[in-house]
């Protein structure tokens, strides 16, 4: 058995930067990166907001031609992230054998293109769709790998062929719980010594007007179409927005990373995990699963909830706002210098890569003592009890991050990320 897991490398692409510390500055800056929807113009979803990450293609991150036919942004996001985390972590076959370097991942859903299949049902279309015409000719203009593209493991294989890992790893979906059970399936690996190292991380979906349709459905996305339309903790907030991301860290031994010399500064120490919603209509987590988990997390790092200098929220600006306010109220009810932020009103809601990002911004906090504000907040919940940071950034010595993720599905997740001794 290791003793401890520390943070040697990270990778991160979303929509305020392709770097830690870009992302980091533009947040203390309080920059947003929501703006209206690239792309889909004629499909009548320009004017809808969201948090797109910057620009990217196969070329760019590695990928073949024949192989980019089955891949999509949220492909360009793992790759791009998780070569970061590797290149920064100064991994290599000298190193670590590819087979003892571990990867764990959790992805979002994989929605189709339209332009997938219009070719195929323009072939099908006789003044009505043809199902007869569409299975004798019309399906022979889909890509015979098409439904290979639906499988959100064909990123995660291509990457780990890419950096040829060949150890421990798995796939888990589709939300922020999907990605924090990812990174402690990592951790879990390397503390039994199935791993070496391990590049655990997140990736969301891509916004395209199925995402964009699949989150109004399920009353999640906000219907205002301002910049500023996901509001955490606020009172007038009304859904959230999406954001494209992924972000992925490089874990190993303390042991292992202080003999070769990499810096570190943090290592993850505790988690938890909770499930349980009400039946009122929609699926968040309750507060009594929210508190259980933050608190299993605070009992497995053997601290107390005084000890937790910065909360990051989930606070992404639905319904499970109200839920998560009131688990932060009961938890830290006596802590008197708890800091509490989000970073949903500035990327949006990146589902399975935001535990990632808030742990790679949980160790920039820890580095440079200060904590970004929330976007949007204003004016505050009035259940709020806690010091939730707004306008501008606060300067204060941080040791330790609790990070919150929860699902629609009543999953609530937390993690905790404290500086090295």
């Amino acid at each position: 058995m290791v003793d401890s897991v520390v943070i040697t490398g990270c990778g991160v692409t979303c929509c305020l930067g392709n770097t830690a510390d870009s992302l980091f500055s533009a947040l203390i800056a309080g920059k947003s990166g929501v703006h209206k929807t690239r792309g889909y113009d004629e499909e009548g979803l320009s004017m809808t907001p969201s948090a797109q990450a910057h620009c990217l293609d196969a070329e760019s991150v590695g990928i073949s031609q024949k192989h980019a036919r089955i891949m999509n942004t949220h492909s360009y996001l793992l790759m791009e992230s998780a070569i970061s985390a590797y290149k920064s972590a100064r991994f290599g076959e000298d190193l670590y054998p590819p087979n003892r370097i571990g990867f764990f991942a959790g992805l979002g859903m994989v929605d189709y293109e339209t332009s997938d299949l219009l070719p195929a049902v323009l072939k099908s279309w006789q003044n009505e769709f043809n199902y007869d015409t569409f299975f004798t000719k019309g399906y022979r203009e889909i890509y015979p790998l098409w439904p290979l593209a639906m499988l959100n493991n064909i990123a995660f294989c291509q990457g780990s062929i890419t950096l040829n890992l060949r150890g421990d790893n798995t796939v888990c979906s589709p939300h922020g719980e999907s990605a924090v059970y990812a990174i402690t399936e990592g951790i879990s690996s390397v503390l039994n010594c199935k791993s070496a190292a391990v590049i655990v991380g997140g990736v969301s979906e891509k916004v395209n007007p199925q995402s964009l349709i699949k989150g109004r459905v399920f009353e999640i996305i906000s219907k205002d179409s301002t910049e500023d339309a996901l509001r955490p903790f606020s009172q007038k907030r009304a859904g959230s927005i999406l954001g494209e991301a992924g972000a992925f860290v490089a874990l190993e031994p303390y042991h292992a990373a202080k003999k070769r010399g990499i810096p570190f500064i943090s290592s993850i120490t505790g988690w938890g995990f909770a499930f349980d919603y009400e039946d009122n209509g929609f699926s968040f987590p309750t507060t009594e699963a929210i508190v259980h988990s933050m608190e299993v997390a605070i009992a497995r790092s053997g601290i107390t909830p005084e000890d937790v200098d910065v909360v990051i929220a989930h606070a992404d600006g639905t319904h499970s706002d109200t839920n998560e306010i009131e688990a932060i109220n009961a938890v830290f009810s006596h802590s008197e210098k708890t800091l509490v932020t989000a970073t949903t009103g500035a990327i949006g809601n990146t589902f399975a890569a935001t535990p990632a990002i808030n742990i790679i911004l949980a160790d920039c906090m820890i580095k440079h003592s200060t904590v970004p504000p929330s976007l949007n907040s204003t004016p505050l919940d009035d259940r709020i009890k806690f010091k939730f940071v707004t306008g501008k950034p606060v300067n204060a010595k941080v040791n330790t991050v609790l990070i919150n993720s929860l699902s629609y599905e009543g999953h609530a997740s937390t993690i905790i990320v404290q500086r090295c001794a």
